[in-house]
């Protein structure tokens, strides 16, 4: 379509322009106009640039730099080209040229400011300004805007945001006339900081309520937000006209609350249901951990969005799911349905868990085709996938490029180093962020004293446990206090670590007693493991782990009586060991070995491969240490044993299916032994490959001949 304007040049039409400007569709038609306007001096027509400028500015059609070359060349723009410029800044999430577009709009005189003040208020709201936002208060003061409602609400709205809820309060009070947006946002607003009794009675004063169902569903929805189900329920079965927002509110109150039967039983009351009701449903059995009714749901839904995957996802990985998990995103690729930043961090979970670094590099791949950035929590995420996946290198490269950085990222690279050993790196990197300025926070904490933990640098944990609190004034959590116990019971420092137990303002959990029992069978001390146990058995006295680790402190110890004795307790309440298990990925697909099992289809070239790298080692002096199999059996029953470990069959596993010279990553889900560990470390030298295990509480990275935990694990 052609529109450039035919007749004389020097005698234009302004009604034929305008005209043209009405049926104008494109930003190239309008630069025919504008053209025209130029050559024929139309363009000074404050009327015609005031159209030309509001067509630049539409969010769907046009050009907003375009807009501004033409704003910058008008002398004197009337009102509506500044209220036009300041919104599309607001709406662009350009609200610092917002701001400033109305500062100098206030240097004009004879304007008409009452619809560009709400947009300058909005933008300070949404950038924290409070300076810049109570300067226009008081501007609105002194211009006598004090009683114009319209105004009026755009300030209430803009104090809600700065949290700044007394002063919209006052504000709301001092209001000539409130209309129904005001009442409404100051009844979102003192639910959104948990002032529900004055919510509760600004919504019991409001007039005309029965008319306006969102005002109703802020308030259920702000009940539900704080826990206060009953009263939520109250107000939707008060409700004179429930609408398919209020269902989708209540309902999901009840499934977030863990009553998912009543959440059922309003679901299937339900007069019309969406997307959201069913999303509300699925997410309510996942949280309670009923996760086949979760997938039921899931699979029924008339129709799904990327919510429903992400949560049925992030359900999988939470429940200790993730091949399911894995499954799951793969069909909604294939169901062409577009993954979001959610929906990834729990398939990076998911991957990290199984240890499958090329799932973890394909999604890498797909984030940077799609234009995920990492500087977020996807950047975090993928420092943890590739490092728990044993790729510490590629993190630590990840982490470098990332600019800026987040705190999270410092704390995925932390927790990175401190689970690969390397604790010395970890506390320089912790150094740097505190040279940099980057204030750590409790998670930060908990990695730095982790690594330390897992290094043995007793006095480095203790230190960084003395700063959290001098230095940035963070109070310990149970967390952190065992994080110190660890490291002190790790090191040998039986007494130490139990006087922190004692001198803790909160009283110990299940996992601080463990990680005593842990260390007192490494380090043989039956008399504080028999108590550590006593006390485990009154917090969990149905985990089987804690009787097995008993039974090993005794067998350390040659008591045979009390093995047998722990065992038979363990019987008698239905308690099974957890089975050693380890996995390796060959050529994409995922292979796991049970200790002692004879499954695989390759089991019997595999038992060959292990006899034959034994009868090797041999001759390079391994002797396997028959201390580690805590049964009261013949020598060469335990060598046997110690053979068809779970981490040897599948490294065996690995040396027939993987060249000669290239890295072999195993995951096992209990800690690695001692004989195994330094049978991996002289298969290592041996056969001349790097070999990676992940095991339950860190990797070991294997290379000739020796151990990157320097034996301290």
């Amino acid at each position: 379509m052609n529109l450039a304007i035919h007749g004389n040049p020097m005698n234009p039409s302004p009604l034929r322009t305008l005209t043209l400007l009405e049926m104008c569709q494109s930003m190239n038609e309008l630069h025919q106009i504008h053209a025209q306007t130029i050559i024929t001096g139309l363009i000074k027509d404050t009327f015609t640039e005031s159209k030309i400028v509001s067509f630049s500015l539409s969010p769907r059609r046009g050009n907003l730099c375009y807009g501004r070359s033409i704003y910058d060349q008008i002398e004197k723009p009337n009102s509506f080209i500044w209220y036009a410029m300041i919104r599309a800044y607001f709406n662009d999430s350009n609200s610092h040229e917002a701001i400033s577009l109305f500062n100098q709009m206030l240097h004009f005189e004879n304007l008409e400011y009452k619809f560009s003040v709400p947009f300058a208020l909005k933008a300070c709201g949404e950038l924290a300004a409070i300076i810049e936002g109570k300067q226009i208060h008081g501007w609105v003061l002194k211009n006598h805007y004090n009683s114009d409602v319209f105004v009026l609400n755009a300030l209430l709205k803009m104090y809600v945001d700065l949290g700044e809820i007394r002063v919209a309060g006052q504000v709301f009070d001092r209001m000539d006339q409130q209309d129904l947006v005001s009442w409404t946002t100051m009844i979102h607003g003192y639910m959104k900081f948990g002032e529900l009794e004055i919510a509760t009675n600004l919504f019991n004063r409001m007039p005309n309520r029965d008319k306006d169902s969102v005002t109703w569903n802020a308030m259920i929805d702000g009940y539900v937000k704080y826990g206060n189900i009953k009263e939520a329920s109250k107000l939707f079965e008060g409700m004179p006209d429930k609408t398919l927002v209020s269902w989708n509110l209540i309902i999901d109150g009840y499934a977030k609350g863990g009553d998912i039967e009543t959440a059922r039983k309003l679901f299937n009351e339900m007069p019309k249901r969406d997307v959201i009701s069913w999303n509300s449903m699925v997410d309510g059995y996942v949280k309670c951990r009923k996760i086949e009714e979760a997938k039921e749901f899931f699979d029924r839904m008339p129709q799904k969005d990327v919510v429903s995957w992400t949560i049925m996802i992030a359900g999988y990985v939470h429940n200790d799911l993730p091949k399911e998990a894995l499954k799951l995103f793969q069909c909604m690729l294939i169901e062409r349905e577009r993954p979001d930043e959610a929906t990834l961090a729990s398939i990076l979970m998911a991957i990290s868990s199984l240890g499958l670094i090329e799932e973890g590099k394909w999604v890498h791949s797909f984030m940077g085709k799609h234009g995920f950035k990492v500087n977020g929590v996807l950047g975090s995420a993928l420092i943890d996938m590739y490092s728990k996946c044993g790729y510490i290198e590629p993190a630590h490269k990840l982490f470098t490029d990332i600019v800026p950085k987040t705190l999270g990222h410092w704390n995925a690279m932390i927790s990175g180093f401190a689970m690969h050993g390397l604790g010395k790196i970890a506390l320089e990197l912790f150094k740097e962020m505190e040279r940099l300025g980057v204030k750590p926070n409790a998670i930060t904490f908990i990695a730095i004293l982790s690594a330390c933990s897992h290094s043995g640098m007793v006095s480095d944990g203790l230190m960084c446990f003395q700063i959290m609190r001098e230095r940035y004034a963070l109070e310990p959590k149970i967390q952190h206090y065992g994080c110190i116990v660890d490291l002190l019971a790790r090191a040998g420092m039986m007494k130490e670590a139990l006087r922190v137990i004692e001198g803790m303002p909160m009283n110990p959990d299940s996992m601080m007693w463990k990680v005593i029992l842990s260390a007192c069978r490494k380090h043989g001390e039956a008399n504080y493991g028999e108590s550590a146990t006593e006390k485990l058995m009154e917090l969990e006295p149905n985990d089987a782990s804690i009787y097995v680790l008993l039974s090993n402190i005794y067998a350390m110890a040659g008591r045979w009586e009390d093995v047998a004795r722990t065992r038979m307790l363990m019987r008698e309440r239905g308690l099974r060991k957890t089975p050693g298990c380890s996995s390796i990925v060959i050529g994409g697909v995922l292979h796991e070995f049970l200790a002692g099992g004879d499954s695989h289809p390759q089991y019997k070239e595999i038992v060959s491969k292990v006899g034959e790298v034994i009868g090797k080692l041999r001759l390079e002096g391994y002797r396997p240490d028959l201390t580690q199999v805590l049964l009261d059996v013949e020598v060469e029953e335990k060598e046997n044993s110690l053979g068809f470990h779970s981490e040897k069959l599948a490294i065996s596993f690995g040396l027939i299916n993987t060249k000669k010279g290239m890295p072999i990553h195993v995951i096992k889900n209990l800690r690695v032994c001692g004989d195994c560990h330094s049978f991996i470390k002289l298969l290592s030298m041996v056969y001349d490959h790097e070999i990676v295990v992940r095991d339950q509480n860190r990797f070991h990275h294997f290379k000739n001949g020796s151990c990157s935990c320097m034996d301290f694990w």
